[in-house]
């Protein structure tokens, strides 16, 4: 599973910039938001198959490991980008057009 989930992180890198372990923020125009969501729903169906695999084989090695079974997308619209808000050192500063968070 770790596999998986490490493909879709290095998939995400590609698109935008991890914020924190499993948060990215991504500019994309909506073409690349297209083939990002296809890319990611293709590694999530990956990973079901995987899982579904592996429960039948060690529930233990599930729970220790976790589970991908979701990968929530939130679209900010301009407005919300401008009230995001950082405590702490920002990394980069990203252009606040349309951010989509995953």
């Amino acid at each position: 599973m770790n596999r998986i989930r490490n493909k879709i992180a290095e998939e995400l890198k590609n698109y935008g910039r991890r914020v924190q372990y499993s948060v990215f923020e991504c500019e994309l125009t909506d073409r690349r938001f297209r083939e990002l969501y296809a890319k990611l729903a293709d590694l999530l169906q990956q990973a079901l198959q995987i899982e579904e695999k592996q429960e039948e084989k060690d529930e233990e090695e599930e729970k220790k490991n976790g589970s991908v079974n979701s990968i929530r997308i939130y679209q900010l619209c301009k407005n919300c980008v401008e009230e995001i808000r950082v405590i702490g050192v920002e990394k980069e500063q990203i252009e606040k057009e349309k951010i989509i968070i995953i």
